[in-house]
């Protein structure tokens, strides 16, 4: 098994909470925080315990000197590992666990550019399963089975891309707009900050560390959970693809902390992976519509 690709944090919570909207933990503080002066101590604890951490991210400020994104780019992807590592990753299969908000263990399979499955586990028992397929998805657990809004697919789609791997294989083509942002900070380290914009997709912001070009951050904002903070950490090289195998994703002042296990690069997917009438909650009957 190799090691590669941590962005999984936001793709569990996305799909985690794709059948439960309403009840997403991260969204717990803030609706609480109307109700109880307890609850807006809480949320203050929380959003100094944020900066503690160095994850309250200040604006980008441009300066003398600023930098070309293409340049800052192609430093960043070298630093990776090379054009040629990057583009190469096709499908990806990976295994590990995330604590925080819910602790949960997970499988994530995915096949560039649009085909995603997450499979939930709760004490080694399977108890959901997201599948994306284009544009459309399907949640699935043992009590039922349900067509995810258009909304929820996007914002899976666009967890996806955010990837650090899988944006900078956008982020290399042609038709994809860099623009240079400016310097920031993330968790004590200073960046240079690139806003990627892909076609028919919300842009995304990338971190790259000022000293070493390491991929450290990511920034976008999903329609249901709002701005999303994503840190890289504990880079290794692996093949000579240079990866983080941990992340820590900020929404809101809720944090969760994701490591990987175990990640296979290309494996070799049968054709049924994505398919959702081969998942083992799938039943016969049409899957029921959306939630409100």
């Amino acid at each position: 098994m190799r090691r590669t690709i941590t962005v999984m944090s936001t793709l569990l919570v996305v799909t985690g909470l794709a059948h439960c909207d309403r009840d997403r933990p991260e969204r717990r503080i803030t609706q609480a925080a109307t109700s109880s002066h307890d609850d807006t101590q809480e949320r203050g604890r929380a959003r100094a315990e944020l900066v503690r951490q160095g994850l309250v991210v200040p604006p980008p400020e441009k300066g003398a000197g600023d930098q070309n994104p293409r340049e800052l780019l192609l430093a960043c992807v070298e630093r990776k590992g090379g054009r040629e590592k990057v583009e190469a990753v096709k499908t990806v299969r990976t295994r590990g666990k995330s604590t925080g908000a819910e602790n949960r263990e997970f499988e994530v399979v995915f096949a560039l550019p649009d085909k995603l499955l997450v499979n939930h586990f709760s004490n080694g028992k399977q108890s959901q399963g997201v599948i994306v397929t284009g544009r459309e998805g399907w949640s699935l657990t043992p009590e039922k089975v349900t067509k995810l809004e258009s909304s929820q697919v996007d914002d899976v789609r666009l967890s996806l891309r955010a990837d650090v791997t899988v944006l900078l294989q956008h982020a290399l083509r042609d038709d994809t707009q860099l623009t240079y942002l400016g310097r920031s900070e993330v968790v004590g380290r200073k960046t240079q900050v690139i806003q990627v914009s892909i076609a028919d997709s919300p842009d995304v912001k990338l971190h790259i560390d000022a000293e070493t070009r390491d991929p450290l951050a990511v920034q976008f904002t999903l329609s249901k959970q709002g701005p999303v903070l994503v840190v890289e950490s504990d880079y290794r090289d692996v093949d000579g693809l240079r990866v983080a195998h941990e992340s820590k994703m900020v929404i809101d002042t809720s944090i969760t902390l994701t490591k990987l296990e175990s990640v296979t690069i290309n494996p070799p997917l049968p054709p049924e992976t994505f398919l959702p009438s081969k998942h083992p909650f799938w039943r016969d009957e049409a899957a029921t519509p959306p939630s409100p």
